[in-house]
């Protein structure tokens, strides 16, 4: 059985093209790169699939980071595109399929604030909406829970999820406590009725972020619409020897947690060091989008084929 109402999937085709229009309009390119690679990301979040071919080991791309970076090294002067389907192991539920389909896009001399800004300009042609929210990391904090992110501890975090009726069974670090206290007692409240975007995240939940000297903070932000994270945004890291320490640290987490160590992408690591120009990158869930474009209430009904129906 397929998924997807055929009514839906026109829709669904429909609003690609959309998008599609949208960045060719504004003068990006659309690329295609792989989705078998010898390398994967390594990040400790992340759990790629891997395959045998010819009794070596590959792995399923879990987004197109790395080889479209690897493009702009090489051709600096234009602005990149690419819907594309990624893959990762575990993650399927309400909101989730290993398979996905992903919108992934690099604009060339941006900051945070303007890839923000070009994000917004994409969901209101989708969504038609007036205005979306702007907000950063601590106030959403402030808003909802009355602390500050940047100055608790565990313990604090720990009470607030009890008063809320949520037991923690397990030891759990200060960011991957922070993370899921957003996501159990905020993500589910905001951008209800239209997008809301925060930025300025801790800089130890921002892998591949430029550090705002500012304020310290992560020039990242995410985007939130009915409670769904729909989009996760960067100003990217462009300096070598910045970008190869976060890898290396990213295997000492996983050594730590016992996951596979994965082996740091030297193709990619190179094209950094060869150079790449100063830019902000977005990947956004294109499932997700039409999801909750269409009014739907899994993603599974989103998509033709689901995991389990495939």
């Amino acid at each position: 059985m397929n998924n997807i109402s055929f009514k839906n999937l026109i829709k669904r085709s429909f609003l690609i093209n959309k998008i599609r229009n949208f960045f060719l309009l504004n003068d990006y390119i659309e690329v295609e790169t792989p989705l078998i690679s010898k390398f994967s990301d390594n990040n400790n979040n992340l759990n790629p699939i891997d395959i045998n071919i010819n009794n070596n080991k590959y792995y399923l791309i879990t987004s197109p980071e790395f080889h479209m970076k690897r493009l702009l090294s090489r051709n600096p002067s234009k602005s990149i595109f690419q819907i594309c389907h990624s893959f990762r192991n575990n993650e399927y539920g309400k909101y989730h399929n290993i398979e996905f389909t992903i919108l992934e896009w690099y604009k060339l001399k941006s900051n945070l604030f303007d890839i923000m800004n070009e994000t917004d300009l994409l969901l209101k042609n989708i969504f038609n909406y007036k205005k979306s929210k702007f907000i950063k990391y601590i106030d959403i904090f402030y808003k909802y829970l009355n602390i500050n992110p940047l100055y608790c501890n565990n313990n604090i975090l720990i009470n607030i999820l009890k008063k809320n009726n949520i037991s923690v069974n397990k030891i759990y670090d200060l960011d991957s406590l922070l993370e899921l206290t957003f996501d159990l007692l905020i993500k589910p409240k905001i951008g209800h009725k239209n997008p809301i975007f925060i930025y300025f995240f801790p800089k130890n939940q921002s892998f591949n972020s430029t550090i705002n000297k500012k304020n310290n903070l992560s020039n990242r932000f995410e985007v939130y619409f009915k409670g769904i994270e729909l989009a996760n945004g960067f100003n990217e890291i462009t300096d070598y020897l910045c970008q190869k320490k976060i890898l290396e640290k990213q295997n000492e987490i996983r050594f730590k947690k016992k996951l596979p160590i994965i082996k740091i992408d030297k193709n990619f690591i190179y094209s950094i060091k060869k150079g790449i120009p100063k830019c902000s990158g977005v990947s956004l869930g294109i499932d997700r989008l039409i999801m909750i474009y269409l009014n739907l209430y899994e993603l599974k009904n989103s998509i033709s084929f689901d995991f389990y129906s495939s």
